[in-house]
């Protein structure tokens, strides 16, 4: 009788197929979880710059808009006897300083800047329909014509302080109705430095550009209480802003950035030691802050309202 050949036994190929099967699917997963976590990355990315964009155009916009109404004053129904705006006091700044909320215009002002921060002071007459909202402050109320010193709303001052939670914010201090407010308008501003344009010889145009500090050394030591048309912040005739903006996530695409300059290299290399907070390093931010995204926004803006300094 005819023996049978037994059965050839395949568990040895099994496996092995096993094997290179599980292998190649965990690599497949691996790759898919790496792709995921590039496009959630990819993401945040563009929506903390999608945000920090968002941020600097409301702030710039805001800006912008309280320096054009400097120095404003209406013409067609003046107030005899009184006149809200003196010379030289539509536009006024400091450097290296932050403020209290409550306190009046720019008194008592404080040292502790946050990255040597500036604080800007826009003067301002309303309207004489404050209903028509041709005036508004930085803070968006409409500001009515002052008939008296004790009616004078015309303010917008812009500074830079930290909120309860510690997070660093641009902030509008207004006059409202009843006393001196504040209220934040953007937040994760790690520096606000201001420039002031200064027309020299009455033609209207720029000559030097200067920080606040520069004008009030000019200004008191060309006594300028005696001859206030020689007063160079009667003549400033535009602002030059910079903001550095800080992600609110942590990033994880590391900055290889060391200085930040936010006026530019130039400017940083011949004025860095005599205005604090135009040149930054990233070493002397907190480690859990320095891998954040960041981003430098600036902006010149030119003043709408005729100088009185050459009257």
């Amino acid at each position: 009788m005819k023996r049978r050949k037994p059965y050839a036994t395949t568990d040895g190929t099994v496996l092995a197929e096993y094997l290179i099967a599980s292998t190649l699917g965990i690599a497949a997963v691996l790759a898919a979880i790496a792709v995921m976590q590039h496009t959630n990355a990819s993401y945040a990315w563009l929506q903390e710059n999608a945000v920090m964009e968002e941020h600097a155009n409301y702030a710039l916009d805001t800006i912008a808009r309280a320096v054009k109404q400097a120095g404003y004053r209406d013409y067609v129904i003046p107030i005899a006897g009184y006149d809200a705006i003196a010379e030289g006091d539509f536009i006024h700044g400091a450097d290296d300083r932050t403020m209290k909320s409550i306190s009046a215009a720019l008194e008592e002002l404080e040292l502790n800047a946050i990255n040597g921060s500036d604080v800007l002071a826009i003067h301002f007459s309303g309207s004489a329909n404050k209903h028509d909202l041709g005036m508004i402050n930085c803070a968006g109320f409409a500001i009515r014509r002052a008939t008296s010193a004790s009616d004078d709303l015309g303010w917008s001052i812009f500074y830079v302080a930290k909120n309860t939670l510690g997070e660093s914010e641009l902030r509008c201090k207004y006059r409202g109705s009843q006393q001196w407010q504040s209220q934040a308008l953007i937040a994760g501003v790690e520096s606000f430095q201001v420039l002031y344009g200064v027309d020299t010889d009455g033609d209207g145009f720029c000559n030097i550009t200067l920080n606040a500090t520069a004008i009030d050394e000019h200004d008191k030591n060309n006594e300028v209480v005696n001859h206030p048309h020689s007063a160079w912040w009667s003549r400033v005739v535009s602002v030059h802003i910079s903001l550095l903006l800080r992600a609110a996530n942590k990033s994880s695409q590391t900055s290889t950035l060391e200085f930040i300059d936010l006026f530019g290299k130039d400017y940083a290399d011949h004025f860095a030691q005599r205005d604090h907070g135009t040149h930054l390093s990233l070493k002397n931010f907190p480690s859990e802050l320095q891998s954040r995204l960041r981003r430098v926004v600036r902006s010149v803006i030119y003043l709408n309202q005729p100088l009185t300094a050459f009257d």
